[in-house]
């Protein structure tokens, strides 16, 4: 999987299907009702299938807890939400972001090429062959 997303159910469908749109496989982690139950769920989802990038979607305790588990597992972890958004969860998403990706702005579809420039630069082709 390229990319998981945890955040806002509505702007992760945009994302999804923004992403899909370019070519890159995507899910949703799902809604856990507490931070705590968050936290478990997405550990073993990632320890599961690990993606190349984690993406929270907007403030709230699916996007903290995103930050906090994907990097923590080794995965490298972004954001999309908007400047107005809770300014004290958006400084942690923007603490945990990948310095290149930072915390991102704009629509589903400016996000989406942002997160595929970032993927192609950061994983490697699958359609090379390693003998080669």
């Amino acid at each position: 999987m390229d990319v998981l997303l945890a955040g806002d159910a509505e702007r992760v469908a945009a994302l999804l299907s923004a992403l899909s749109e370019r070519g890159l496989s995507a899910a949703h982690a799902g809604d856990d009702p507490s931070l705590a139950e968050s936290l478990v769920s997405l550990e073993s989802r990632i320890q599961a299938e690990p993606p190349n990038l984690a993406v929270g979607v907007g403030t709230g305790e699916a996007a903290i807890g995103l930050a906090v588990t994907a990097p923590k597992l080794g995965v490298p972890f972004t954001a999309w939400a908007a400047a107005d958004e809770r300014p004290d969860e958006r400084r942690i998403l923007e603490t945990l972001s990948e310095d290149e990706l930072s915390v991102q702005e704009g629509d589903a579809g400016e996000t989406a090429e942002r997160i595929a420039a970032w993927l192609a630069k950061k994983t490697p082709r699958r359609d090379l062959d390693s003998g080669s």
